[in-house]
């Protein structure tokens, strides 16, 4: 449950990064015509590679730090 959560708030944060930096790009386009800006799909998906594989490594630690406790005792509040 920990992995999954962290997955999926990385992939929200992905999907927001990428929403905001599409905005910026057309943004910059309406402030300045003549500088060539366009977003790229490639590097959208790089990003959100990245992103998605930053939340599974960084939750990974809490997920394994979780499945090691009962969970009789964690509702306890015994999980030491």
């Amino acid at each position: 449950v920990f992995l999954v959560e962290a997955v999926v708030l990385a992939g929200a944060g992905a999907a927001a990064g990428a929403l905001l930096g599409v905005i910026a790009i057309y943004v910059i386009a309406l402030i300045f015509p003549d500088f060539p800006v366009q977003p790229s799909v490639m590097w959208i998906a790089v990003t959100t590679v990245i992103c998605l594989a930053a939340g599974s490594a960084f939750g990974l630690l809490p997920a394994r730090r979780a499945s090691r406790v009962d969970a009789a005792d964690a509702l306890r509040g015994w999980a030491g």
